[in-house]
């Protein structure tokens, strides 16, 4: 079983690495202006490029380095944070009715966390923890 657990842990954190990548990937892309994209793809592309288009490559590598290599010390996301609670809490067999029993608490208060409405106390993190076999370090750093 522990075993087992341990793999699982290593594919929830790759699931969740993945995530955190694709989101950043969709930020940097959503940031380039049309002549950058365009610039930046003529570069992929190896393509001549003049003055004009090294300028623009210029802020592309600003805006990839400011969004890829940004704090990691940021505020935790909310849907994030439920997305992987979601997960850990799937991967343990656990319904959303009997973890709100285990924890005392609501099945309503199961989904709003879950679906990024509402941020866990410390308290609902602490329990959920305990009762998955997981530790509070382990959640946070899979959403940070």
């Amino acid at each position: 079983p522990f075993s087992y657990l341990v793999r699982l842990s290593s594919k929830i954190e790759e699931y969740m690495e993945l995530r955190k990548l694709r989101l950043k990937d969709n930020k940097f892309n959503s940031s380039l202006s049309l002549f950058e994209r365009a610039s930046f793809e003529a570069y992929l592309n190896k393509q001549k490029m003049n003055d004009f288009g090294y300028k623009l490559l210029e802020e592309v590598k600003q805006k990839w380095m400011a969004i890829f290599f940004e704090d990691s010390l940021d505020e935790i996301d909310k849907k994030e944070l439920g997305i992987a609670l979601s997960l850990i809490r799937e991967n343990r067999g656990f319904g959303k009715a009997y973890l709100a029993k285990l924890m005392k608490v609501g099945v309503k208060t199961i989904y709003r966390v879950e679906e990024g409405e509402s941020l866990p106390s410390l308290k609902y993190i602490y329990r959920f923890s305990k009762i998955c076999e997981v530790t509070i370090d382990y959640i946070t750093n899979i959403c940070t």
